[in-house]
């Protein structure tokens, strides 16, 4: 059954539309309503990746946590929900002296625990299920890419919420149908499936966390196709918007490319209590 409320606000969305997608008047979340239930403790949705992509993630996940960088002041524990198959994980670990995913596919869980060699519990989060070493300490929580899979994305945030201590931090990471792929491609765009209950804009995911009773530090946005950060890419983007290439080189922070600017496929927000 297509969905008549935003999954986010709770507003009812527009009677009319296209048959694919309808945006929210009130905080312009792109709900899917051609949704399919899937079940992901089997491994649909995403397999065990290959060497090579196994290691773009670690990068990926590598710079998720320089962007998280410049707000970690003593914090001990690096929790990720919806961790796939370990790679930031596994990046976190480098940084942090405890480090833990949370991830229902099996298939990726085996992976990350014998080839990566980082601590997943199987399963969904949940604030009792945290472990009794984790607490007290000051903690990084982060989800990417999980929530726009979720009917109820807020109550993942109160379960994230629940288990935050003063100090505590949130990353959290979803696709944007506000970046370049999807304005070109549209409905195309390999991101908007059936998967997926909703896009995001920046001022949606925003008005998610706080709802959730979250205090944003951060906001912005990125991409992480490996594509995206060659001197090609580059080029590109200096041939066809000059001039905004140019004010971000500018005025970009060190953690972000001008990839994850201009073309803006994914947002995030980095929070706290």
């Amino acid at each position: 059954m297509a969905p008549t409320l935003c999954p986010i606000c709770k507003c009812a969305l527009p009677d009319e539309g296209d048959r694919q997608g309808r945006v929210c008047p009130q905080c312009s979340a792109l709900v899917n309503i051609e949704t399919t239930e899937l079940d992901y403790t089997n491994g649909h949705g995403q397999e065990q990746p290959s060497i090579a992509k196994s290691k773009w993630r670690r990068i990926n996940g590598e710079r998720r946590l320089a962007i998280i960088a410049p707000f970690l002041s003593g914090h001990s524990a690096f929790i990720d929900i919806g961790c796939g198959s370990g790679e930031t994980v596994l990046a976190a670990k480098a940084r942090f002296p405890m480090a833990i995913g949370y991830e229902v596919n099996k298939p990726l869980v085996a992976f990350g625990r014998e080839q990566l060699g980082v601590d997943i519990e199987n399963g969904m989060f949940s604030a009792d299920r945290l472990p009794d070493a984790l607490r007290g300490q000051r903690k990084v929580f982060a989800s990417s890419h999980v929530i726009e899979h979720l009917d109820d994305p807020a109550a993942l945030l109160g379960e994230i919420a629940a288990a935050c201590e003063p100090g505590d931090l949130v990353y959290l990471e979803v696709p944007l149908y506000t970046g370049e792929s999807f304005r070109r491609l549209g409905y195309r765009w390999q991101l908007w499936n059936s998967e997926h209950r909703m896009l995001f804009s920046l001022p949606s995911l925003q008005r998610l966390a706080e709802s959730a009773g979250f205090r944003p530090l951060l906001a912005g946005t990125r991409v992480f196709a490996r594509g995206s950060h060659s001197g090609s890419t580059r080029w590109r983007l200096l041939r066809q918007h000059p001039q905004d290439f140019i004010r971000t080189c500018l005025t970009k922070r060190d953690a972000l490319s001008i990839a994850d600017i201009m073309i803006a496929d994914y947002g995030f927000v980095v929070l706290t209590l």
